[in-house]
Parts: structure tokens; sequence; C-alpha cells
């Protein structure tokens, strides 16, 4: 009797073998082929699981995103502020250089939304994943205002400049050919943060972390 097919292995099989074909070919240059041929399956197979390249394109930006997201709410569960934001800055950091090819897919995505016409599907994707990562950073910013640690400013804006600075440190490092010092960049980029927008309770607690 043959073995009974797991549907959902398979079908992130197809996932996983999905990011790494859009990661390098971009979505326009992908072949459905191609991405049947990596997951082992048949191209008929594969659309008994995704009507379109379309639709596998958008899961695979979803299980990305759901992956990155996992990663950052670890950072609320303990410490103060300023070391939640710390690690923000070193978990954007590890990300960039342990999970190349997501990144390179993230690339990829980001160039498809370019080269559409505005208020598409992919934009509205991207926008709502960093829109949330801007909504994580808010709220450890509010709580460092509440405890004196940042300064009374606008959270709102501060935590979407700090978020849009991380994800333009995920370009530059693609551009880079992996030749950036991430660990460094973070760290200057949270101590850049700290140093505007903290207080001088903040660089006390700072010098303690």
């Amino acid at each position: 009797m043959p073995a009974r097919v797991n549907k959902s292995d398979k079908r992130n099989r197809i996932i996983n073998a999905a990011l790494i074909v859009f990661s390098k070919d971009g979505f326009q240059y992908s072949k459905i082929e191609d991405i049947a041929k990596a997951a082992e399956i048949g191209k008929g197979t594969l659309y008994e699981y995704f009507s379109s390249k379309e639709e596998l394109f958008l899961q695979v930006f979803t299980n990305f995103k759901e992956a990155v997201l996992s990663k950052y709410w670890v950072v609320l569960k303990e410490g103060d502020p300023l070391s939640k934001l710390k690690r923000v800055a070193k978990i954007s950091a590890e990300i960039c250089s342990d999970d190349k090819i997501q990144m390179r897919f993230l690339a990829q995505f980001s160039f498809e939304c370019v080269t559409r016409e505005k208020d598409n599907e992919l934009s509205e994707l991207l926008n709502e994943y960093n829109e949330e990562i801007a909504a994580l950073i808010s709220g450890i910013v509010e709580e460092g205002i509440e405890k004196g640690l940042l300064k009374p400013l606008d959270a709102e804006i501060l935590s979407r400049n700090y978020a849009d600075t991380l994800f333009g440190m995920y370009m530059r490092y693609q551009l880079s050919g992996d030749k950036m010092n991430l660990q460094a960049e973070s760290h200057s980029l949270y101590d850049i943060f700290v140093e505007g927008a903290g207080t001088s309770s903040a660089r006390n607690v700072d010098r303690n972390n």
C-alpha cells in the first residue's frame, strides 16, 4: 500500500521551493516549471495547491512576514524599553545575515511592488508588514516615554523612522554584497536613536545594560 501523502508537507515544500526561485529570479522571470522541479513535483501537482504564480508569490511573502514578525515579537517578553529597542536592531541584523534567501526575496518583492501600478495588492501587503513592525516599536517607544527614558515626542513618528531605517539597512545590505558590518550598523542605529530621543535617565540606564 503506497504511503499517504501529507498535503501540508507538500504545500510547504512548494512554498520553500518558490522562495528560492523567486529570490533568485524575481517574479517576472520565475517559472512555475522551475518551482515544481525544485519542489520535486509535477507542474500539474503544483496547480492543485496554488492556482497561479501570483497566488504562490503572495503566499511566500505571507510566510516570510509571519516568520520575521515572530522573531520581533520575542523582544516584548522582558526587559526595559531601551534593551527592547536594542534587541530589535540586533534581531534585524541577525535576520539580514542569517536569512539571506528570505532577504533576497524581500528585495525582489519590493522591486515587484514599485514596478506595478499604485495601490496594488503587493504594495498593500508590504505596507502592512512595515506598519506591523512600526506598531511593535511604537509600543516600546510609548513605554519608554512613560518611564521617562525617552523624550515626550511623537511616538508614531519616532517608531516609523526607526522601522524605516531598519528596512533601509536590509536593502543596503543586499546591495553591498554582504560587505556591511551589520552588528556594528545596528548598534550605531540604536546609539543614534537614544542620543536623539533619549533622556539623561536613558543614558544612565543604557550604560548599565
